[in-house]
């Protein structure tokens, strides 16, 4: 009896502590961000944008320009490949 008693004693009183704790500290404690410290990890700037904006431009101006003929050299090919190069990592940067 005893032991049942005791039993029932302790299930009621995590069961009760377990509600208070749950209620009284839902949506109190937010768990830190990892990139808490970096500010605005993921968001574009405007300088950011503008480099994106110009380099894309300037890969579509060089891209027309080779195409403008209806054949693409191999000159005109390495300078699309670069263009291209520099534009992904202009975007890559910007993502950091």
């Amino acid at each position: 009896m005893k032991s049942l008693f005791l039993a029932a004693a302790i299930a009621t009183t995590f069961a009760v502590g377990g509600l208070a704790t749950s209620s009284a500290e839902a949506g109190v404690y937010k768990k830190p961000s990892v990139h808490s410290h970096y500010g605005k990890v993921g968001k574009v700037t405007l300088r950011e944008r503008v480099a994106i904006r110009r380099s894309s431009a300037n890969l579509a101006r060089i891209q027309a320009r080779a195409r403008a003929d209806g054949k693409i050299t191999p000159r005109e090919r390495a300078q699309i490949r670069q263009a291209q190069l520099r534009h992904n990592a202009v975007v890559r940067s910007a993502r950091r």
